[in-house]
């Protein structure tokens, strides 16, 4: 039988340096596109911790379920621009 080996050292990936971006290519705060985010809240609970198991053929509908009293519910996307 062979010898038994030490176990190797695992080695770290070294993080990419990035070039740091200038603010001359960054755009104007008024050409930013701005959407409304509206945290979902478990209707029952009103507990954040939510798990997301569907959504409908078109993604405008997401299927829920609450990890705290396990409710199931559905959420609509609505455009912003009518919002």
């Amino acid at each position: 039988m062979g010898e038994w080996l030490p176990p190797r050292k695992k080695r770290r990936r070294q993080a990419e340096v990035q070039e740091p971006v200038e603010n001359k290519d960054l755009p104007f705060e008024e050409d930013w596109v701005v959407v409304p985010f509206i945290p979902l809240r478990c209707p029952s609970c009103g507990s954040t911790k939510l798990k997301t198991y569907g959504a409908s053929r078109n993604r405008l509908e997401r299927y829920h379920k609450c990890r705290v009293c396990h409710l199931q519910f559905k959420s609509v996307e609505f455009d912003p621009k009518n919002f």
